[in-house]
């Protein structure tokens, strides 16, 4: 699940910043809090959101990019609440570039990790 949040999220942010801006750039952060939870921050220089839509890019179907289906990021905010956490947008508004943040537990975490050796 995480690793599907995670192609989801930078997959967008990559197209966004192609489609936004002459200069395409998207930066990944990660960070560990003292409480064990994770959180990754994805930022694109691309599209942006409309401050009113913010809550919409999760919604099923809704696209601000051309002939895209809209299921991408409604996915990875399912996987996120699947595995108790969290995925949100912050944009300063349409040409802005937009942030998405994913924070997990701990809990989440380590089964993640388990399933990423069991796999290897």
């Amino acid at each position: 699940k995480f690793l599907e949040i995670e192609f989801q999220v930078i997959s967008n942010a990559v197209e966004s910043a192609l489609l936004g801006s002459d200069d395409p750039t998207v930066i990944l952060r990660a960070s560990c809090r003292e409480d064990g939870t994770l959180r990754l921050e994805v930022i694109d220089n691309g599209l942006g959101i409309d401050p009113s839509d913010l809550t919409q890019v999760f919604r099923t179907g809704y696209s601000l990019k051309p002939e895209r289906s809209g299921l991408g990021l409604h996915l990875a905010s399912t996987a996120a609440m699947e595995m108790g956490g969290r995925l949100w947008a912050e944009s300063g508004g349409l040409g802005s570039g937009a942030q998405l943040h994913l924070e997990l537990p701990k809990v989440a975490r380590a089964s993640s990790l388990q399933a990423v050796q069991q796999a290897a």
